[in-house]
Order: C-alpha cells, then structure tokens, then sequence
C-alpha cells in the first residue's frame, strides 16, 4: 500500500513595480515551509521595497509552516515592508498568536 500524497502546496513570485507578491495556495505546515523559505528567497532577491505574502488561498496553517515567515519578520530590514494579505479564520488566527497581527491586511 502506498502512502498518501501530501496536501498541495504552492508558492508563486510574481513581480511588480517596486514590489514583489509571494502568493500561497494549499497547506503550510512543516513538509511545505522549506519551499515558502524557498520562495522568500528567491523574493528578496529582486530587492523590493515591499514583499506582500498573498495568503487568501492557505487552507492550513501551524507553527512550524509560518517559521520562515516569523523569520523574515525578525530580521529587521527597515528598507522592506512586509505585508501578509487575504489570510482569514484560522490561518489568520495563528498568525496572531504567533505575533504577527501587525503585518496583516485585510
């Protein structure tokens, strides 16, 4: 018998002037936070003045999947606004317990 696939996951990098969306779909847990980590990076290579973390599509959220979004909160760049947009219910629950309201948009 073979093992259930894992929920999808997707993480797109769409850029824009003076900004770049990272737009999120599926579940984010700790199978699908290495390829968020992935994406971030790949983000901030382009140097943006804001990076906006599009999560109206996140079914799932727990700790572990907003790891590399807490780390990318804590690093501190005052050049780069972050904003996580669209996350509702539950997922937008959890980023408020894990300190991250004030980052949220509607």
């Amino acid at each position: 018998m073979t093992a259930p696939a894992p929920p999808p996951f997707d993480a797109v990098v769409l850029r824009g002037p003076g900004m770049v969306v990272v737009r999120l779909a599926g579940e984010l847990d700790c199978a699908s936070a290495p390829h968020l980590a992935a994406a971030i990076e790949e983000a901030l290579q382009y140097r943006p003045a804001a990076l906006t973390v599009e999560m109206k599509d996140v079914t799932f959220l727990d700790p572990a999947g907003a790891r590399p979004l807490r780390a990318l909160s804590r690093q501190g760049d005052p050049a780069l606004r972050l904003r996580l947009r669209g996350a509702t219910g539950t997922v937008r629950r959890v980023l408020e317990l894990l300190g991250l309201a004030g980052l949220l948009q509607a």
